[in-house]
């Protein structure tokens, strides 16, 4: 088992108690998110019970897309403009 393995499936399993606000939502899941959509998971995330256990899962297996706690490179349309525009 690799250690993202064994982090998802810790979340997965507190999951089952606990199950968070953002299941569900795309927008935690999205290609791309405005400031504004990242703000609203954030305030989300903030309260969230499972918010370590999240954040474990997210630093090992690092997202390309979507928001999570530790994912402090979440995708924003403007991240991605300066980025492709220089």
């Amino acid at each position: 088992m690799t250690r993202a393995s064994a982090a998802y499936e810790r979340l997965s399993l507190a999951m089952i108690d606990n199950p968070p606000e953002c299941s569900g939502l795309d927008l935690f899941t999205a290609d791309d998110l405005s400031s504004d959509d990242v703000d609203v998971c954030a305030s989300i995330c903030a309260t969230c019970p499972l918010f370590d256990l999240c954040s474990q899962y997210a630093e090992i297996d690092r997202p390309k897309a979507g928001y999570g706690p530790g994912n402090d490179t979440a995708q924003t349309t403007s991240k991605r403009r300066k980025r492709t525009n220089g």
